[in-house]
């Protein structure tokens, strides 16, 4: 667990903090790993994937972008609970993301599906990190509009009962309110196929 923000002592002022902790499952308790010379500013709302023996962290909200969403990627090797900071392409296209956003590991690419109508956070598209790379993909996303608060699941596909890792994840959301229709609040089923990268809305009866 990564930083966040400390309500209580300072409600008006939304104190981030970034400090980093781990559970024992075991145990029960909880452990503060030491801060070092390579660390990740204060921040909180922050998105996270777990590839290979690592954790990605993108974005959130903190102070060093004016309490608005941040464009870094970090990377926490969870063996040595060490922090790199990769090398990007600053001209690229670098989303701003946080946890109104969702996001699927797929092979050495992390999916990310926004769910969130702000401006700085593009929403409505899928980004995409190649995470040999560090370079980020947008891709188009047909119909499919800027939206805030549609209800969101990540849904497993695969053989019913079956012991095999799922042959797909596909992000299943519905309704939400959109900016530029007035507040708007829509019906509409939508799948996004977190493997194959496909937008598609669904059919169903009212």
């Amino acid at each position: 667990m990564f930083g966040g923000a400390d309500l209580q002592l300072a409600p008006k002022k939304k104190a981030f903090g970034n400090d980093l902790w781990t559970l024992d499952l075991v145990t029960g308790e909880w452990q503060q790993t030491e801060e070092a010379a390579v660390w990740p500013a204060a921040r909180t709302v922050a998105l996270t994937a777990v590839v290979g023996g690592s954790m990605v962290m993108l974005g959130g909200w903190g102070y060093a972008a004016d309490k608005k969403s941040m464009e870094d990627v970090w990377v926490l090797d969870l063996g040595s609970m060490r922090w790199s900071k990769p090398q990007q392409d600053r001209k690229g296209f670098r989303p701003r993301l946080s946890s109104l956003w969702a996001c699927e590991p797929v092979s050495d690419k992390i999916v990310c599906l926004a769910n969130t109508a702000q401006r700085h956070a593009e929403g409505g598209c899928v980004a995409v990190l190649d995470t040999l790379t560090w370079q980020w993909t947008k891709v188009g996303v047909g119909g499919w509009c800027k939206r805030d608060g549609a209800c969101m699941v990540k849904v497993p596909v695969g053989a019913s009962g079956s012991r095999e890792p799922p042959s797909s994840v596909k992000f299943v959301c519905f309704g939400g309110t959109t900016k530029n229709t007035k507040g708007h609040i829509n019906a509409d089923l939508w799948a996004v196929d977190a493997f194959e990268i496909i937008i598609e809305q669904q059919d169903f009866e009212n």
